[in-house]
């Protein structure tokens, strides 16, 4: 893992290579990773830290958009906020939110009804990456959205982990095949 720097690539082609993914970008721009099926096709920008920028990744299937008109045609998955809320900013005890269907330290709107308690293990658990000199812990997932650009799944600040990488795309792959067996 402590072999990867955020100039560096290597995880990134490992997972081209053995996926056989379509692989474009580098150097001066960020990296595109590219699969899927018609109808089903995928991207995955990778960017590497710059500056006081984050390592971001971004997997995105353009195929599938929110309706703004249809509130059933809406995902959303996000970390559970640990801001204090104004209860427990006047000392009393916040009141207790019940665990969602990925487990308590997510937030989810899915009024369709596509995930399911199966998916718990994808969101929970991760591979080790790089997050920065002498740090290689999990990494993890920031957000997942269905917006009006399409499926996004969201990460920053890790880098250099072919397996991370990986479960990303299989999650993102899971969950536009989940869609799309529902209608969207």
């Amino acid at each position: 893992m402590a072999k990867y720097r955020w100039h560096e690539h290597d995880f990134i082609t490992e997972v081209a290579t053995r996926r056989g993914y379509h692989l474009t970008g580098g150097r001066s721009s960020p990296w595109r990773l590219s699969g899927g099926t018609p109808g089903s096709s995928w991207t995955t920008t990778l960017t590497p830290a710059s500056g006081e920028l984050p390592a971001s990744i971004l997997w995105r299937c353009p195929d599938l958009r929110a309706s703004p008109t249809d509130p059933t045609r809406q995902l959303v998955v996000e970390p559970r906020s640990s801001t204090p809320t104004l209860r427990s900013l006047f000392g009393r005890k916040p009141l207790p939110e019940p665990p969602g269907i990925l487990g308590p330290l997510w937030t989810v709107n899915d009024p369709s009804r596509v995930l399911d308690p199966s998916l718990t293990p994808w969101f929970a658990h991760w591979p080790p990456a790089w997050w920065g000199p002498n740090d290689t812990r999990p990494a993890t997932l920031g957000s997942l959205w269905l917006n009006q650009y399409g499926l996004d799944l969201q990460s920053q600040d890790w880098w250099c982990s072919a397996p991370a990488l990986d479960q990303l795309i299989n999650l993102g792959v899971d969950i536009a095949g989940r869609l799309r067996r529902a209608g969207f």
